[in-house]
């Protein structure tokens, strides 16, 4: 007969969290990378930004998408401040 071998509840319960919420990033960004995406979001490449943050986080095309969108929000909000200054 065969039984499967157990997995402790709490590294169950973490693993579900996790898929819950959606996150499936294996790391965080350092500063240097951030930097890079944010320069290739600046300069309009989109592509290049995702292409960055997925190969730094391995995370989810999902999930990179968003991080750029949010960066590409601040930019603007950024841009839009500095107009109203002059």
């Amino acid at each position: 007969m065969f039984f499967p071998r157990t997995i402790p509840v709490e590294t169950t319960g973490r693993a579900f969290e996790s898929w819950l919420s959606g996150s499936r990033m294996k790391r965080e960004l350092k500063p240097e990378e951030r930097e890079e995406i944010v320069a290739a979001v600046a300069a309009g490449d989109r592509v290049k930004a995702t292409s960055i943050y997925l190969s730094a986080t391995e995370g989810n095309l999902t999930e990179a998408q968003n991080f750029i969108k949010s960066l590409m929000v601040e930019r603007v909000a950024a841009l839009e401040a500095e107009e109203k200054e002059r």
